[in-house]
């Protein structure tokens, strides 16, 4: 990164695109072109919300939906929700990088978590939040779920 900076024509290309950001007046195009410099394939995107994700549920879970630091069950959206199952986790997510990341990519980042569900239930129409609130569910079932969707992307990236 210190060379880049120090290399006065990407200097000047990377003034140019964040001049060009800054000129838009459409906040989603603003937000696009930002995730398109930050995160420049889409797969970068995805892993990024997956990631988010994990660090969510890896923080505090709940095996309901969200709770707050008493155990009460409250909204995912709200301050004082620190504990997320993974649907209310996976929502989080997508409030805290909704100016960063295209909500279709947030939904493929959810998709490929709930087929990795599916693929171990061996069940196409597993409803993912039986599969989260079974009694027998932990945040450890929950984290390698999410693993595991993080790894097939990456597996199917080397792949190509």
């Amino acid at each position: 990164m210190s060379e880049m900076l120090h290399d006065k024509e990407t200097s000047r290309n990377l003034y140019d695109m964040f001049l060009t950001v800054d000129q838009m007046t459409n906040a989603h195009e603003r937000s696009a072109m930002l995730a398109k410099m930050l995160f420049p394939k889409e797969e970068e995107q995805i892993a990024e919300v997956l990631t988010l994700v994990r660090r969510i549920v890896s923080s505090g879970w709940d095996r309901e939906w969200a709770s707050d630091e008493r155990s009460n069950q409250v909204e995912e959206w709200r301050d004082d929700a620190v504990n997320f199952n993974l649907l209310a986790a996976v929502l989080r997510a997508g409030y805290i990088l909704e100016d960063v990341v295209d909500i279709m990519v947030h939904q493929k980042a959810a998709t490929l978590v709930f087929s990795e569900i599916r693929g171990q239930a061996d069940c196409a129409e597993m409803n993912i939040h039986d599969w989260q609130t079974a009694p027998e569910r932990t945040k450890e079932d929950v984290l390698k779920v999410i693993d595991n969707a993080l790894g097939n992307m990456k597996a199917g990236l080397d792949g190509r």
